[in-house]
């Protein structure tokens, strides 16, 4: 009896005209190697992505295991160290420091080059998640105490480019893990063990380069209790202590100041715009010559005691000056910020006229003051003047900068004037020092003292801060007598976005309230072009450590953080709101983990001591020598002492 189904002639048919309809053969076939091309392209892509962080995360073992022997924690014979010391443990125990301080120096630097950080999809969150690394190392000494060698390891989870999901995975099975570990060589050094070398870590010249305009005599956003010049003071006063007693007795420490326009510790009255302009005649209002009136007016006697007049009447510009200013937008800049200011009205009753006048007046200033610096600034000019930078005074007319004396308005008040916060006037008996020469070991008092007597007034232009910074710190260069190459540190501190224009809130205010000349010079390399005119400090037969810039976000307010075009917080990954200047500055500093924020006096110092831990090695001396007796050498074979 044989068995039917209805079934078995509707199957038998549509084979039949699947086989008599040729051109139906290609489809299966076509599908069936599409998927195989899909397959093979996603094994190069992910492939390629493996193999290349394969190679990074080599590298960075290879240099962090350098640094783990050069640092030789646990065999040296100073273990009072500023790094050691400050490594966060689980205990206070030796061993536990050292192990804590090891493990900073090798995921910091293994961490930079591999970058985790570049794994996070912004635009898809629920895909992020943390990626994990594990590090494991030992060091040990031959029975002769000659010869010290360090063995180190390293892997991380990669997360898969094409991994599909855990359902799809349970489902059909064909996807990518969600993870694919990563695993460097094994990395071993050796190195001579010399007992006379304890110059581990190098010495550090460290500039901070501090906004200091009215903004930061502001309470801070996150903590009302204290205004953010007080916990900015508070945190130079422990970071101070930190580099000139506990550390390298090598170590320098100085700080420039700046808010619209930086002050160079040669000339504490004046403040510079260290910018090259553009050649070319000023478009003047017919009325900029004007008499004006100059009212109330306070200043210091020989006896130090605040003395107040009042000024009437009208003075006219010399002719000659007019011709000056005629000439070019650099001497017409000059004088809106100098001559100019002189335009001082108080507002009372009795002159409210008068007040609103000269509230107008000042205010057209502004805004020729910003539509010259966002028009006339020489970009290219002003950076190719870094290469010349050699530490001395920037103020010289050689140079041919913009300076301008300090004053309310634009630039960190007045020159003998101290003003507190509850706007009382007295005299500083002794000269201010708005910028700093070099404080050595022992003299981080006298930096405290000297910081703690300034008072932030004015705009904000943060790049003639850091120009003026970087060439400070080319001053009084000491790489010879020290027979050794110093790590040199630039940390920029800054409240706000950089603003040098209109005092008003209309539409048309605003044109003129902010300034992209620090934008424009970023993107045009100028840190670049700083950390390169460092680096030619750095002598062959030393290790070369390379030139660090870094940036802290400190304290913004809300008008200083970006918003989309529905006029909600832009936030990041970790649901952070981000700052308008964050990406400039994340191209400024070169590393991701150069940029931070910190939104109180304890993230401050914590931010600033992730700076001064930051150790970035240009290349080791090409001396096997002084290669095997300062940091190591690699080795092929591993010592049978460093063998468990």
């Amino acid at each position: 009896m044989k068995f039917y189904h209805p079934s078995i002639s509707i199957i038998k048919k549509y084979l039949l005209n699947f086989y008599q309809n040729k051109q139906a053969v290609y489809v299966p076939m076509m599908a069936l190697l599409s998927f195989v091309v899909i397959g093979y392209i996603a094994f190069v892509v992910d492939g390629t992505g493996l193999i290349l962080d394969k190679v990074r995360l080599t590298q960075g073992v290879e240099q962090a295991n350098l640094a783990l022997i050069a640092e030789n924690n646990k065999y040296r014979k100073d273990k009072k160290h500023y790094y050691l010391e400050h490594a966060t443990a689980s205990s206070s125990s030796e061993a536990d420091k050292i192990n804590a301080r090891n493990h900073e120096i090798i995921t910091g630097i293994v961490r930079s080059y591999y970058l985790p950080g570049s794994f996070k999809n912004n635009h898809m969150p629920a895909n992020n998640f943390d990626i994990t690394d594990q590090y494991s190392y030992r060091c040990a000494q031959n029975a002769t105490q000659t010869e010290i060698a360090c063995l180190l390891d390293g892997n991380f989870d990669r997360p898969s480019w094409l991994y599909l999901g855990e359902d799809y995975k349970k489902n059909f099975g064909l996807t990518f893990n969600k993870t694919q570990k990563v695993a460097a060589n094994s990395s071993a050094v050796i190195k001579a063990s010399n007992k006379d070398f304890e110059e581990i870590p190098a010495p550090m010249d460290v500039v901070i380069v501090t906004d200091l305009s009215g903004s930061m005599a502001l309470k801070s956003p996150e903590d009302e209790s204290k205004t953010k010049i007080q916990a900015l003071r508070n945190t130079l006063e422990k970071i101070s202590k930190i580099i000139l007693q506990d550390g390298n007795q090598d170590n320098r420490l100085r700080y420039v100041s700046f808010s619209g326009g930086a002050v160079t510790p040669e000339h504490q009255d004046y403040c510079t715009l260290p910018y090259k302009m553009l050649d070319k005649r000023p478009d003047l209002d017919s009325d900029i010559f004007k008499s004006y009136r100059k009212e109330t007016e306070y200043f210091c006697n020989r006896n130090g005691v605040v003395n107040k007049k009042t000024v009437s009447g009208w003075k006219k510009i010399p002719v000659r000056l007019q011709d000056k200013v005629k000439r070019n937008i650099r001497n017409q800049l000059e004088f809106y910020l100098s001559e100019a200011l002189e335009l001082k009205y108080v507002g009372n009753n009795k002159h409210l006229d008068t007040y609103k006048e000269g509230f107008k007046i000042r205010n057209n200033l502004r805004k020729k003051v910003s539509t010259i610096l966002n028009n006339g600034v020489d970009i290219n000019k002003t950076i190719q003047a870094i290469e010349k930078y050699d530490g001395s005074s920037l103020f010289e007319t050689k140079n041919n900068f913009i300076s301008f004396p300090r004053n309310e308005q634009y630039c960190l008040g007045g020159s003998d004037l101290y003003i507190n916060y509850q706007n009382e006037i007295s005299c500083n008996n002794t000269p201010l020092k708005f910028s700093s020469n070099w404080y050595k070991h022992g003299e981080y008092s006298n930096l405290i003292y000297d910081f703690n007597r300034i008072i932030p007034q004015g705009w904000t232009l943060a790049s003639s801060g850091l120009l003026v910074g970087a060439n400070a710190m080319l001053a009084e260069k000491r790489t010879k007598p020290l027979k050794s190459n110093v790590m040199r540190k630039i940390i920029i501190l800054s409240d706000g976005t950089d603003e040098f224009g209109s005092h008003g809130n209309t539409i048309d205010d605003m044109k003129f309230k902010y300034t992209d000349v620090t934008k424009r010079l970023i993107q045009n390399n100028m840190c670049g072009k700083i950390r390169e005119r460092l680096n030619k400090e750095q002598l062959d037969q030393y290790t070369k450590y390379d030139a660090q810039i870094f940036f802290i976000a400190f304290a913004y307010n809300d008008k200083d953080y970006e918003i989309d075009r529905y006029g909600k917080p832009v936030l990041d990954s970790l649901g952070r709101r981000v700052p308008k200047t964050k990406a400039d500055w994340l191209q400024c500093v070169g590393k991701e983990n150069y940029y931070m924020e910190a939104r109180n006096e304890n993230e401050l110092i914590t931010r600033i001591n992730k700076a001064l831990n930051e150790v970035s090695i240009i290349e080791k001396p090409s001396n096997k020598e002084n290669l095997n007796s300062e940091t190591g050498i690699f080795t092929d074979s591993i010592p049978s002492y460093l063998k468990k």
